[in-house]
């Protein structure tokens, strides 16, 4: 990712299972106080992506196609989609 990946994104990506059910369910400090954190299922439909040095398109994925990457239980990859 080039910069300010999600929560649920860099969660994912560090393999902490529980942050990222707390994101999906909005159960996160920064989500109960309102704090500019975008709701969990906003957060499961944002495009993630990373571009070349010159500026081009390198790879763009959404928080399921990380989850599966990054190989996320089926109970995460279910909270995802739902």
């Amino acid at each position: 990712y080039d910069c300010n990946p999600s929560q649920l994104y860099l969660a994912l990506y560090q393999q902490r299972v529980g942050y990222a059910l707390d994101i999906l369910n909005d159960r996160t400090r920064e989500q109960i106080a309102d704090l500019k954190e975008p709701r969990g299922y906003e957060q499961a439909n944002t495009w993630i992506f990373r571009n070349e040095p010159d500026g081009r398109l390198r790879w763009r994925m959404l928080p399921i196609h990380a989850a599966v990457i990054f190989g996320a239980p089926l109970n995460v990859v279910k909270r995802i989609i739902q």
